[in-house]
């Protein structure tokens, strides 16, 4: 049997850098073309690595009259991290904010770092013999743990200790306290889980007003039972069906239950699987899907996907039915893209 002692401390860890960059630099980038600095480790997290990237003509719908700032962190554990960004002797320009990078990978900073008709305005002086600096910042809690093992028996099999494995099969109707149906098929569930996963979920069974508060159920009509089957199946285990994910319909019903629900976690677990398919075929129903569900991510992934094939393709299957907007956004992306600033 295995014995452990764990000492933990924290301590405070800051890492910085500073970037200069030729004002011939940042005029000649295009469109949503990006500019990084070299991977940094982060002193103390083994594996851990950052970087600063700049977006000249800005990142996102909306932001290309905007320099962006955002910086880049892979990381094996989930690290809180104070991160500022500063344009050298101008201290009106530091903006600061705490983020929570995950170790899937995460890109954090501003989308509206400084409007470029400022910085390059010679009545603002921020350029010095045509160079800028911008200095980044990052503070982030580490710490140790320094365990003690008496050998473990290598062939101890680990519990599974995901909280589904925690119910016992009668468990879920047993100790549930609110029930939600769908086409008359009803699903036990418990509150706890609900309002962990979905703020609407929440609001709806503890605001007075609401009827679902008063009677512990939730009468879902605009989804389909399979669809909140899902959904349900993720809100206890944070995973999917081989099934689910390999279905396009399947994933699109989701996204559209994960928006209307307000559930990120599977909002954005389902925008990345969707960006992967992303093709000539289903790429402007994919856009279609992404602004009917306010899916960030996704709609810049097909407008940048119809940008760069827009002249090369020789069809895109539905792009008639492209939503009005995202054909203005592709076209106006096109048109900076080619014109000189």
């Amino acid at each position: 049997m295995a014995v452990n002692k764990i000492i933990t401390k924290n301590n405070e860890q800051t890492t910085a850098t500073k970037w200069t960059l030729t004002k011939e630099c940042l005029l000649a980038r295009a469109g949503t073309e990006c500019i990084s600095t070299p991977d940094m480790t982060l002193p103390g997290i083994h594996g851990a690595t950052w970087n600063m990237c700049i977006y000249p003509r800005g990142y996102g719908i909306g932001k290309h009259s905007y320099l962006s700032v955002f910086i880049s962190c892979l990381t094996k554990k989930t690290v809180s991290a104070h991160v500022s960004f500063e344009l050298e002797g101008r201290s009106e320009t530091k903006c600061s904010r705490r983020y929570i990078f995950t170790k899937r990978g995460s890109y954090k900073g501003y989308e509206q770092f400084l409007l470029r008709s400022r910085l390059f305005d010679p009545n603002y002086d921020y350029f010095v013999d045509d160079r800028i600096t911008i200095h980044c910042t990052l503070t982030y809690v580490l710490t140790d743990a320094l365990s003690v093992v008496l050998q473990p028996d290598s062939n101890v099999e680990l519990p599974d200790v995901r909280l589904s494995t925690c119910f016992k099969k009668d468990d879920v109707a047993e100790l549930s306290d609110c029930v939600i149906t769908v086409g008359g098929i009803e699903f036990e569930c418990h509150k706890l889980i609900l309002f962990a996963r979905s703020p609407v979920l929440r609001a709806m069974l503890t605001n007075p007003g609401f009827i679902e508060s008063a009677k512990n159920a939730i009468d879902i009509k605009e989804f389909k039972p399979s669809t909140v089957k899902s959904a349900l199946a993720f809100f206890y285990n944070g995973e999917l069906k081989s099934r689910t994910i390999n279905s396009t319909s399947r994933v699109k019903d989701l996204l559209r239950f994960a928006d209307m629900y307000d559930v990120q976690t599977l909002k954005a677990f389902l925008e990345t699987k969707l960006i992967a398919t992303i093709c000539y075929d289903n790429v402007c129903d994919l856009a279609n899907v992404a602004e009917t569900t306010n899916s960030t991510k996704l709609r810049n992934a097909c407008i940048d996907f119809l940008k760069s094939h827009l002249k090369s393709a020789p069809t895109f299957s539905g792009l008639w039915n492209l939503d009005g907007q995202v054909f203005l956004d592709v076209l106006k992306q096109v048109n900076e893209t080619e014109s000189p600033l």
